[in-house]
């Protein structure tokens, strides 16, 4: 679980990083990405948990 968040994370990095260096930011782009990362993980996080 935790290496899926990770994933979702370093995921989000590189895309944004990529899309910086395509669009000539400074890091706006990366910055969203790792945010959007952290949203999905967080997602995935919830529906994986038992609803009781």
């Amino acid at each position: 679980m935790a290496f899926e968040m990770l994933a979702y994370i370093i995921l989000g990095y590189w895309i944004g990083s990529q899309l910086d260096k395509y669009f000539e930011y400074e890091s706006i782009l990366t910055l969203i990405g790792i945010l959007l990362g952290i949203a999905g993980a967080l997602i995935n996080l919830f529906r994986k948990l038992p609803k009781n």
